[in-house]
């Protein structure tokens, strides 16, 4: 799973962001979830290939947990 905390003024465009990068690299979450805590909107996507999650992470100053 990768976690990824954003501001609220910015989440709109970087999820478009995100869905646009997983749709160019043909990236299909296993699961996609998002929730407001702290102020943040804290976006968690699964992959059923690590080297995926690793990679969406780098892109998007995420955390993967194994």
């Amino acid at each position: 799973m990768v976690e990824i905390r954003l501001d609220r003024n910015d989440a709109m465009l970087i999820v478009q962001q995100m869905r646009l990068w997983l749709d160019a690299r043909q990236i299909v979450p296993s699961r996609f979830t998002s929730a407001e805590i702290d102020g943040c909107l804290v976006v968690r996507t699964e992959f059923q290939v690590d080297a995926e999650a690793e990679a969406f992470a780098a892109q998007f100053a995420g955390i993967c947990y194994y």
